[in-house]
């Protein structure tokens, strides 16, 4: 069962975003909704805003996130982030693993995690390239714990869970946030 804590405060998660998402993210919007084990915030770095729902509960040095990104909303990218005990010199993509997603007891997706590091960052970052990333996403605002399953050397598996609790309301806040503010004047009269 995945370690959930419904206590961890918005300051708390506030501080986690602001030093982790894409290199050099500030907190644009402070008003950071929690719900149950995911939230979702508005983070920016100049222009860009990334839309974000994640899971921070469920460890103490670990987050999952699905960021929707103004002007592309429809084509979130799944990501997860693991604290390191030391900030890393260089941004470097390390490996490219087999991962096995699966929500529940349904359908296992196959996909391939991306882990890399960034200059200057304590984080590992592992990037998801997902054969149906639209049905897993669908699964998880349904289901109650995401399970990865990372392939190592020699068959040895790593493992983690995350809770999806809340993810139901999570996922389409921050697609919706996404979409509103991607809109222009002229997108409302066609």
């Amino acid at each position: 069962m995945p370690r959930f804590a419904p206590s961890l405060s918005a300051a708390a998660l506030l501080s986690l975003l602001a030093f982790s998402g894409t290199a050099n993210a500030d907190l644009v919007d402070e008003r950071l909704q929690v719900i149950d084990a995911w939230a979702v915030a508005t983070l920016g770095d100049g222009d860009q805003r990334i839309y974000r729902a994640l899971n921070a509960s469920d460890y103490s040095d670990a987050y999952l996130a699905v960021n929707y990104r103004a002007g592309v909303c429809d084509l979130p990218d799944l990501q997860m982030r693991v604290t390191l005990e030391e900030t890393q010199q260089e941004t470097e993509v390390v490996n490219l693993a087999p991962t096995e997603i699966r929500i529940d007891r349904l359908q296992t997706h196959n996909a391939a995690a991306e882990f890399a590091t960034r200059a200057g960052d304590d984080g590992f970052y592992a990037r998801f390239y997902v054969e149906d990333q639209a049905e897993l996403l669908r699964e998880m605002r349904r289901g109650e714990v995401m399970r990865l399953r990372f392939e190592g050397e020699e068959e040895n598996y790593w493992y983690m869970e995350f809770s999806l609790y809340g993810a139901d309301q999570a996922l389409p806040l921050a697609a919706d946030q996404c979409r509103r503010t991607s809109q222009q004047p002229e997108d409302f009269f066609d």
